[in-house]
């Protein structure tokens, strides 16, 4: 059931925070929770007869009876803790602090959490509190000075002041989850904008339409749509991916403002490079869809003799080829995410079969020029030598398609030695740019892997690899690439 499925997924989140992502989810879905951490709620609510915080040794050092901080969570005050004990229900940043700590399986770990619960306490002594209202006031200052200096300029904060901006909006970030909970109880952060979001986030005026609209020059003399030629093409594409790069640089800052998309009342003229883009993706996909048709395979007999072949003329290779050349140049050329797009006539799912009757028409191409005899060195020297591309595309609504590929050439190669005894198989690999070690996926039979809001987070930055596995008809493993020879694609999640 859906909620059963709830209960797996929660048992694999690393914090409380993505296991109320995932209760909204559900919610939204067959309405309200009685039981929204599942296992661990149950394992809490044994736990929290018996157990309590003790805070006793700590009071005994707290000769001046101030409250105590749980750093990233919250206050306990003195008043509630003079006792020696504090109920384990009685703050709910407790529970969520020993489920981030993974203290959550048993009411065991439970209890033994508790004492490192309690070892974590900072005692809020005026030492400690000024030191924090030091750090905050500083960077109070600093943002101000980007809020005045925006005022004062006559057209805003300037594309150079971009840089120091997205560090400021990260130590803002950094400051406010270190400190989160001290002074608010609802999600309020400690360090609010204060003006920055008006200084950065503005149409006019703006550090965001100085910075996005930093190749106007080249932008203002596009033409348009009707004067279009194809010698226009090139410039085109290459001018809108540069402009659209630059929502790759200071993720952070359009994170924070709410920029995940560049416009023209950001970028001056950018709706006319924009229909000019589209323009020569439909042209080109409408001439792909155009091309003559090839023949994968053709049969012959019926059942159960009946035998395939490919066709080897001349005209069905060379339809084949000129689909296989127009195919890659519109990957090249758009990506799947933009010939995926609301003005494009080639589809994911379009795409996904062109790409497969073309794979399957180059193998059988392959096969019955006897390429089908195996060759095990051989495959794993076509591993070797080949660099396994990895790229990513940002879906929307958090999700990011990745997807690995050889070059053609290579693929062809593999896919050829392969025949139809053995099988290529993908496994992927993510983690957050700041882990140090990737999570692996099931391994799949396609080059391709949608990750979701189950697995990624919001604003949060991912790295991406794969490996390879070739295996014969009894699943024994031939040939392999480790994914740490691949590419890395990296994309913050949106």
């Amino acid at each position: 059931s859906l909620y059963e499925n709830y209960i797996e997924s929660l048992k694999t989140v690393k914090t409380a925070k993505d296991a109320k992502v995932l209760e909204e989810k559900l919610v939204k879905a067959v309405g309200e929770l009685d039981d929204k951490y599942g296992d661990y709620d149950k394992a809490f609510n044994a736990a929290k007869t018996e157990v309590s915080l003790e805070i006793t040794r700590l009071n005994d050092r707290n000769k001046t009876k101030k409250d105590y901080y749980l750093p990233g969570y919250g206050v306990i005050a003195y008043d509630d803790a003079k006792s020696g004990t504090v109920a384990l229900g009685a703050k709910t940043f407790v529970k969520d602090w020993l489920f981030d700590n993974d203290y959550r399986a048993t009411k065991a770990e439970i209890t033994s959490g508790t004492k490192a619960l309690v070892s974590a306490l900072v005692i809020m002594t005026e030492t400690y509190t000024d030191g924090i209202d030091k750090e905050k006031g500083a960077i109070v200052d600093e943002i101000y000075k980007y809020v005045d200096r925006s005022a004062d300029m006559r057209y805003g904060l300037p594309a150079s002041d971009a840089e120091g901006v997205d560090a400021l909006v990260k130590k803002t970030k950094a400051f406010n989850e270190k400190y989160y909970g001290l002074t608010h109880t609802d999600g309020t952060p400690e360090i609010g904008d204060n003006g920055l979001i008006a200084a950065v986030n503005g149409t006019e005026k703006a550090l965001a339409a100085n910075y996005f609209d930093q190749y106007y020059n080249e932008v203002s003399v596009v033409p348009e749509v009707k004067k279009l030629t194809d010698a226009d093409k090139a410039t085109v594409i290459a001018l809108y991916k540069k402009v659209n790069a630059l929502l790759d640089t200071y993720e952070d800052t359009w994170d924070f403002v709410g920029i995940d998309a560049i416009t023209k009342d950001y970028a001056y003229g950018y709706d006319k490079l924009e229909a000019a883009y589209e323009h020569f993706i439909n042209a080109d996909v409408k001439a792909f869809n155009d091309l003559e048709k090839f023949t994968e395979m053709k049969k012959v007999g019926t059942a159960p003799n009946q035998k395939a072949y490919f066709d080897a003329s001349e005209k069905n290779v060379n339809a084949l080829k000129a689909q296989r050349a127009a195919y890659d140049a519109l990957v090249k050329d758009y990506g799947y995410a933009d010939l995926n797009g609301t003005n494009s006539v080639l589809t994911y799912t379009a795409a996904a079969n062109a790409e497969a009757l073309i794979l399957a028409a180059e193998h059988n191409m392959g096969a019955d020029a006897d390429y089908d005899v195996k060759d095990v060195t051989k495959l794993q020297n076509y591993l070797n030598n080949a660099t396994l591309k990895v790229t990513t595309t940002a879906l929307g609504n958090t999700k990011i398609r990745v997807q690995a590929r050889f070059d053609a050439e290579t693929y062809k190669d593999i896919v050829a030695e392969c025949g139809n005894d053995y099988t290529v198989s993908y496994k992927f690999y993510h983690k957050t740019a700041a882990a140090k070690t990737y999570k692996a996926s099931k391994e799949k039979d396609r080059n391709y892997i949608t990750y979701t809001k189950l697995s990624l987070k919001k604003g949060v930055k991912y790295k991406f690899q794969c490996g390879v596995v070739i295996k014969d008809a009894q699943g024994n493993v031939v040939a392999e690439k480790s994914y740490k020879a691949s590419t890395t694609g990296s994309r913050v999640c949106r």
